[in-house]
């Protein structure tokens, strides 16, 4: 029998157990990801990740010389093929930390940019899905959290697939309100 794809999910909020954590554990409890897909869960919050410091090391190394966590998080998006961000929208961006991730995967960046071992970048499966999640509903808002996940999806030869935008949500109780919830996850874990 094969191996089940492998799935990972990042949820970005630093509220343990918010929003965020609870949609992630409606998509693999309830909904069963797990029982279809090897799911690692990256709890971007919990992890000890440098600033990028803008050395350039990685554009002629293409790896990062900061030794911390990143490792870990370089290494899941090598090895997988499914993505689901689940994202608080922070001032119509991503929360700090999660931020701090972006900024560096500077290494594969550069891998793309300069055409070096890309084998990565050519899948047709390494596709990712996100959610944003917020308290507020103005127009626009959610626009530039968006474009910053596709951005980070693309840098890391992920196609950007699937998007949710979960308004008006700013307590547990507003995400226990949303109507048809389940219904509205079904297209993020279609990849």
């Amino acid at each position: 029998m094969d191996s089940p794809e492998k799935l990972a999910i990042f949820i970005c909020s630093p509220r343990r157990y918010g929003n965020s954590y609870q949609l992630a554990d409606i998509l693999i409890n309830k909904m069963k990801l797990s029982e279809k897909y090897e799911v690692s869960l990256i709890k971007t919050f919990n992890y000890d990740i440098k600033h990028c410091t803008g050395c350039e090391y990685c554009r002629k190394h293409f790896e990062c010389h900061i030794k911390d966590e990143m490792a870990s998080i370089y290494n899941t998006i090598k090895m997988t093929d499914k993505y689901i961000i689940i994202s608080p929208l922070y001032f119509a961006s991503v929360p700090g930390h999660f931020k701090t991730l972006i900024d560096r995967l500077n290494p594969f960046w550069h891998l793309r940019d300069q055409k070096k071992d890309c084998s990565m970048f050519n899948l047709p499966s390494r596709v990712g899905n996100y959610v944003i999640i917020g308290a507020g509903n103005i127009q626009g808002e959610y626009a530039n959290c968006e474009m910053t996940i596709k951005y980070m999806l693309n840098t890391c030869g992920i196609k950007p697939n699937t998007k949710l935008f979960l308004k008006n949500i700013d307590t547990i109780d507003d995400l226990n309100k949303v109507k048809d919830l389940e219904s509205q996850l079904e297209s993020i874990i279609r990849f």
